[in-house]
């Protein structure tokens, strides 16, 4: 069995379930600005409800109950994004912060790239068949985090939700 078709026998027996428990997670009926929120301590005791309280803004402190404004968003979200640049870049200069000036510096390390080149025809391919020993294929999935690669993993659901 393929990894693809024990991930497909997987997501079935989840999709079934899922199926089953929005049934009983989500009562039907609400209707346009209502919420739906427990009822009780009760398992599965939920019920819609109007809210008396619409979204409020607030620039000034995080909060569970209100929101930024569009505005704050933004900035908040252009200074994370300038603070990942600044770290992915590790604090290169002007000249190596785009991948034409990486390319140019690169081009110069001929040697270096060859050795690069070697390195990486020695490793698992994407892009193109590539025929691997069940030793290598072993390893690929254990480098990547898949673990072993025969694993029934349907099997070891339905072990588990019993």
């Amino acid at each position: 069995m393929t990894l693809q078709e024990r991930l497909s026998g997987l997501i079935t027996a989840i999709g079934t379930d899922i199926k089953a428990l929005f049934t009983r997670a989500i009562p039907a009926g609400g209707t346009t600005g209502q919420a739906l929120r427990k009822s009780s301590g009760s398992d599965y005791a939920t019920e819609w409800y109007t809210p008396s309280v619409g979204v409020q803004i607030d620039d000034a402190a995080a909060s569970g109950t209100k929101t930024y404004s569009s505005n704050k968003i933004e900035s908040v979200a252009t200074a994370a994004a300038n603070n990942a640049k600044n770290e992915i870049l590790n604090g290169a200069g002007a000249a190596y912060d785009t991948l034409s000036e990486l390319q140019a510096l690169l081009q110069g390390q001929d040697s270096s790239v060859t050795a690069l080149t070697t390195a990486i025809n020695n490793r698992v391919r994407y892009d193109a068949a590539q025929t691997l020993s069940t030793v290598q294929i072993t390893q690929a999935c254990a480098n990547i985090g898949l673990g072993e690669p025969d694993t029934n993993l349907a099997s070891l659901y339905t072990t588990a939700k019993a």
